[in-house]
């Protein structure tokens, strides 16, 4: 499969004094990154529902949307970290970033986190080029009817 995010099946990672952190894999086409979310707020499962919903946003036609892999609340953290997803016609580009809370014009809302996602912008503010992947809006849709059966 050329992309899917998911939970590794293993027991959270618990580091003393800190929440847990569940492990989990992103892979999009021969890219694949881990990423440990936070269990403090969100569960496994809020995490994979807000993939779901942010994957079929895209499916029907959203032009942005984003799948959080680490959600803290504000009050608690300074950021969050994300990978938003930019489609343009048939092609989904995707680029990591940390997202931070003091820098948004209006406060975090995490039923609508797309409200606080950027416009895609491929040149950082240095000059260089942002880090993205990109894929055929196929491999999201064949990737969550996977999902769906199990």
């Amino acid at each position: 499969m050329s992309f899917s995010i998911r939970f590794l099946d293993e027991p959270p990672f618990i580091e003393e004094g800190m929440a847990p952190h569940a492990h989990g894999i992103l892979s999009i086409g021969a890219f694949e990154e881990g990423f440990y979310a936070s269990l403090f707020h969100w569960s496994r499962e809020q995490y994979e529902k807000q993939w779901s919903g942010a994957i079929r946003d895209i499916l029907n036609g959203a032009n942005k949307s984003a799948l959080i892999v680490s959600f803290l609340t504000p009050d608690v953290a300074s950021n969050l970290e994300w990978w938003p997803m930019y489609r343009a016609d048939n092609v989904v580009y995707f680029q990591n970033h940390l997202l931070f809370f003091d820098q948004l014009e209006r406060p975090f809302s995490a039923e609508c986190p797309v409200a606080s996602l950027r416009d895609r912008n491929t040149i950082a503010e240095t000059g260089d080029p942002i880090s993205e992947w990109s894929l055929k809006l196929i491999d999201l849709e064949t990737f969550l009817r996977s999902i769906a059966v199990r």
